[in-house]
């Protein structure tokens, strides 16, 4: 199913050229498809990375030992979890108030 949408996505890129071509052609739309594309290919290799992380954890580690990493209590275990995301977000920085892991 994947490649068949991914065929018709380009198929219709092709047969909208022209339009594209002069949409194109403006530059307020000439700079927006800039500045898009280019957030497009900065992002590609964290989604890249960030997809192959979550596929690897979830093939390799059973939902149980997830479990028993969280607190037991659902109102301790959110907030954990959510600590847990916005370090991984930090980019391996530790912000002032959060302690250092070991």
């Amino acid at each position: 199913m994947g490649l068949v949408l991914v065929a018709v996505v380009v198929v219709a890129a092709v047969l909208s050229r022209p339009a594209l071509t002069g949409l194109l052609a403006q530059p307020a739309a000439a700079n927006w498809a800039t500045v898009f594309v280019a957030i497009a290919i900065q992002a590609l290799p964290f989604l890249v990375l960030g997809v192959t992380i979550s596929a690897t954890i979830a093939t390799f580690v059973p939902p149980t030992a997830i479990a028993r990493l969280l607190p037991k209590r659902t109102a301790l275990a959110v907030p954990a979890a959510a600590r847990c995301r916005a370090a991984s977000a930090a980019r391996c920085r530790w912000r002032p108030g959060w302690s250092r892991p070991g």
